[in-house]
């Protein structure tokens, strides 16, 4: 991919179509394997575990509408600012 750059996709169909691999092979672009969803190429899947983590006080599988966003943003916002910063060095070593 050059300048040092990682190229890598999930399993998404349009991603292993046919037509998108002819593609990426016409531009000699190389694909990374490794597993579909990994934290470490992707910091932000560290923070979607902790907001999909179960919560007793929270059954978002029974809340609609309102009252999901209501939970997600009450949950969003207990991120701490220490937790974003602390996924920057996991992808510097990939």
């Amino acid at each position: 991919m050059g300048h040092g750059g990682v190229f890598q996709q999930d399993d998404d169909p349009e991603h292993t179509a046919k037509a998108t691999q002819e593609g990426l092979k016409k531009k000699h672009i190389e694909e990374r394997e490794g597993p579909s969803q990994s934290p470490d190429l992707n910091p932000i899947e560290h923070l979607w575990r902790e907001l999909k983590l179960p919560d007793a006080r929270h059954q978002p599988q029974h809340l609609k509408g309102c009252g999901l966003e209501r939970v997600f943003r009450e949950e969003w916002t207990s991120i701490l600012p220490e937790m974003c910063t602390d996924l920057r060095p996991a992808t510097r070593s990939v």
